[in-house]
C-alpha cells in the first residue's frame, strides 16, 4: 500500500492573487456591460425607470417615447479590490498611462480592435475618505460615457480595455493597462 503524501498549503504569491482577482473581475465586468445580468425584482412600479412600451404619440398625449437608451447612459462601473491597498498617500506617482485634468491620456492608449480609447479626468473628490477620479471615457470618438469615481486600486473596463487605477492626485490620474 502506498502512502499518498499530504501537501500543506502555501499562501499564493501577492501577483498570483491579484492576477486572479483581476482576472475575475474582468469577467464579471464584461458580463455586467454585456448586459447578462437579471433584472432587478424592483424593476416596476412608479420609481422604475421609464421605458419604451408600444405607445403611439396618441396614446401618449404627444410625441413617441425615445427608445430606453439607460444602458449606454449608465456610468461604466469600478470595481474595488478585496482589501485595500495600504499607501500611505494615494498619489503614487506610478502608472504606465496619466490622465490630466483638462488634458488626454499619455501615452496614448494602443487601438484594440480597430478602435480607439480617449479617456479625461474631469475632477478628483473624496470617496470614502480617500480621493477619486472622475473620469470620462469616449470610444472611437463618441459622446463621452461617465465612469464611476475611482479610487486607488480600483478596476474598470471601457469596451475591450480594463484599467487599475494606480495613482490619484490633485490634477493627474495614473492607471495601468491590465488588459
Amino acid at each position: 500500500m502506498t502512502k499518498l503524501r499530504h501537501r500543506t498549503a502555501h499562501p499564493a504569491h501577492p501577483s498570483t492573487r491579484l492576477i486572479s482577482v483581476l482576472s475575475s473581475t474582468a469577467a464579471v465586468l464584461a458580463l455586467a456591460l454585456a448586459g447578462c445580468s437579471q433584472p432587478s425584482p424592483t424593476a416596476s412600479g412608479p420609481d422604475a425607470p421609464a421605458t419604451t412600451t408600444g405607445a403611439t404619440a396618441s396614446d401618449a398625449g404627444g410625441a413617441a417615447p425615445e427608445p430606453s437608451t439607460a444602458a449606454a447612459d449608465a456610468p461604466i462601473g469600478v470595481t474595488a479590490p478585496p482589501e485595500p491597498p495600504q499607501v500611505p498617500d494615494a498619489c503614487t506617482g506610478e502608472g504606465m498611462h496619466a490622465v490630466s485634468l483638462g488634458g488626454g491620456i499619455d501615452p496614448a492608449l494602443p487601438e484594440r480592435e480597430g478602435s480607439t480609447l480617449e479617456l479625461s479626468l474631469v475632477q478628483v473628490a473624496q470617496r470614502d475618505g480617500a480621493p477619486a477620479a472622475h473620469l470620462t471615457a469616449s470610444v472611437d470618438g463618441d459622446d463621452p460615457r461617465v465612469i464611476q469615481p475611482a479610487i486607488i486600486g480600483d478596476v474598470f473596463t471601457v469596451d475591450v480595455w480594463t484599467f487599475s487605477v494606480t495613482s490619484v492626485c490633485a490634477d493627474t490620474v495614473e492607471v495601468d493597462l491590465i488588459d
